[in-house]
């Protein structure tokens, strides 16, 4: 039960005199448009650089408003909100993501190219097989099929392939029409 979970790590973190809020989010669907390595490294990028999915933006926005807020660099929720909608749109959360690469020993020139990062030998679509509206069953069978499909671990054994992965051009809920691509 995720409210029971929720008020568990609350009274937690309160037993050891930490500031935590919850952010209860969907887990019914993939968030964003992309599942893989590379393809969610593109789109975090996209975010960081004002863009990106609107549902990746929301969760960024909510959850460094919160943040900002716990820690009283933000004096509301808005306020913290309004400050991280700022330095994603200006770009300086970008150039501070470069930065992080860059100390790690890492190349942050993907950051401004992300062709840098490479991609899959090859790129299929995925067709309706029906006419109706796009809905995620069960979200743990697309993690299986990235892996399945050398994107993932299903054992800690398993070599990832970064590049492979899936990228949706529908969202959950959405009419589609038989024959129509679902995902690359």
């Amino acid at each position: 039960d995720v409210d029971r979970l929720a008020q568990t790590m609350l009274h937690i973190a309160r037993s050891f005199d930490l500031k935590c809020s919850l952010v209860i989010t969907a887990m019914d669907r993939p968030l964003g448009r992309a599942v893989g390595h590379s393809l969610e490294v593109i789109e975090s990028v996209e975010t960081l650089s004002g863009g990106g999915p609107p549902d990746v933006r929301e969760l960024v926005l909510v959850q460094g408003a919160e943040l900002l807020e716990l820690v009283g660099i933000a004096a509301t929720i808005e306020e913290g909100r309004q400050r991280i909608a700022k330095v994603l749109d200006n770009g300086h959360a970008r150039t501070l993501f470069e930065v992080m690469v860059r100390a790690q020993g890492g190349d942050p020139a993907f950051v401004r190219q992300p062709s840098r990062l490479g991609s899959a030998p090859c790129v299929d679509p995925f067709r309706a097989p029906q006419t109706g509206r796009l809905g995620f069953g069960d979200v743990r069978r697309v993690g299986l099929a990235v892996a399945a499909l050398g994107g993932g671990r299903v054992h800690v054994t398993d070599v990832i392939d970064p590049h492979v992965g899936l990228v949706w051009h529908k969202q959950a809920g959405e009419e589609v029409r038989a024959g129509e691509t679902l995902c690359e």
